[in-house]
């Protein structure tokens, strides 16, 4: 079932979605509920140098985002 998630705020993407998609019984027009970017946060849990110490990954594992995200507010999942 494809969903499609919309930055939190913007209503007007969203309610274009859900009238666009209307007729799509599958398909899920969802907020995205994060309140903060966990990336951020990882970073700052980072700076603890005994965090550091323990934390053996050397490269950044998470893929940039979607251009979709960046641009349009939103993102399609499958």
């Amino acid at each position: 079932m494809p969903r499609i998630f919309v930055r939190r705020g913007c209503v007007d993407t969203y309610d274009r979605l859900r009238e666009v998609f209307a007729s799509e019984p599958d398909v899920q027009i969802l907020w995205d509920r994060r309140e903060e970017e966990r990336r951020a946060s990882a970073r700052r849990r980072q700076a603890d140098s005994a965090r550091q110490e323990r934390d053996r990954r050397r490269t950044e594992r998470r893929k940039p985002y979607p251009q979709t995200w960046l641009t349009l507010d939103f993102v399609v999942t499958d």
